[in-house]
């Protein structure tokens, strides 16, 4: 954090750790996209980070996230704070391969659910 904090392409900075490995970085800066990407990269790429996503947030489409870090990401704060957000990832349901190949005999294809053609493109014999 301390090398994007005393960056001077940063503006303000707020930022969230989720799950000790990963953390969420939202910051003002007045540079455009491009330049404002090469000089991320210019010093973001270390044995600690090992790639990171860029979005302007007057441009996300959507984002499907708590309340208490949408919240933190979209509303304007008055105070800087920090915010650490823990999640459980939910379980991804095992499938049986004879069952999903009958599923698709008895009603197709388009029968599928997103996680049965997950698991259909990353079958490994």
């Amino acid at each position: 954090m301390e090398v994007i904090s005393n960056s001077n392409v940063v503006k303000s900075l707020r930022y969230v750790i989720e799950n000790n490995n990963n953390i969420i970085v939202i910051f003002d800066s007045d540079l455009n996209p491009q330049n404002l990407s090469t000089e991320l990269l210019s010093f973001m790429i270390n044995d600690t980070v090992k790639y990171y996503f860029l979005y302007p947030l007057d441009s996300l489409v959507t984002a499907h996230l708590p309340e208490k870090l949408k919240d933190f990401i979209f509303k304007p704060q008055e105070t800087q704070m920090n915010i650490r957000v823990e999640y459980i990832k939910p379980h991804k349901r095992e499938f049986d391969l004879d069952e999903v190949l009958e599923k698709i005999e008895k009603t197709g294809l388009s029968s599928l659910t997103d996680d049965e053609k997950n698991f259909l493109d990353n079958f490994d014999n």
